[in-house]
């Protein structure tokens, strides 16, 4: 079967063409910190031609959901060094999914501050898993220039924090409605600046995050 043959992604040589999506396993501890539940789950899975993790936070402020890991502390890297060291001792291969939740979160579970995105228009009609239960979503804080450049940079170094931490790529998490989906939704993004308005400034929080 070809499903079970060699093939090329790229730069990486998968053992099989069966690729394990991302699925949030909310098993981080309170400071993002994976640990040994997930170095057994990601290595037990290590026969697929190529693992996608969960997502992983870029920073504090992309927080949405409670129990979620990171990429931004040494402790993190560290942790998640674990769990690429133990994929790969099982000849697997696997990239770090890297998130910024935007509006899709809630200020309990983010020390009390509102979520970021792209206009403070709030999610409807559906709501937010948190530490204290199911919570309406709240109205967030429209993200300014400077944010937007932080954010980008944020992106960048998750990225190079990934590559440390041992991991064989990285995805950029753009659908689901978080953050970089929001800047192309009109349900999210009503902004008059170079950041709305038209496809091609909705799109460029993406694709600088992508050039760098």
């Amino acid at each position: 079967m070809k499903l079970l043959e060699k093939t090329q992604l790229g730069k990486l040589i998968l053992k099989n063409s069966m690729i394990m999506s991302a699925m949030t396993r909310s098993r981080a501890d309170v400071n993002g910190i994976v640990g040994d539940m997930t170095v057994e789950y990601y290595s037990q899975r290590a026969s697929a031609g190529l693992i996608f993790t969960e997502a992983i936070r870029i920073s504090e402020e992309a927080t949405g959901s409670p129990l979620t890991p990171g990429i931004y502390t040494n402790e993190q890297i560290a942790a998640w060094k674990r769990v690429t060291q133990a994929v790969h001792e099982q000849g697997g291969l696997i990239v770090a999914q890297l998130w910024h939740t935007g509006r899709a979160g809630h200020s309990l579970d983010r020390n009390g501050k509102l979520p970021l995105a792209p206009s403070p228009l709030s999610i409807r009609g559906m709501q937010h898993f948190t530490s204290q239960g199911l919570k309406d979503y709240e109205t967030p804080q429209e993200i300014t220039i400077a944010e937007i450049n932080e954010t980008v940079r944020d992106y960048a170094q998750a990225a190079r924090n990934a590559i440390e931490a041992g991991f064989d790529g990285v995805e950029l998490h753009a659908a689901s409605g978080y953050l970089p989906s929001q800047f192309l939704a009109e349900s999210a993004n009503q902004r008059t600046d170079g950041y709305g308005g038209s496809i091609p400034n909705k799109v460029r929080s993406y694709w600088r995050s992508c050039k760098h």
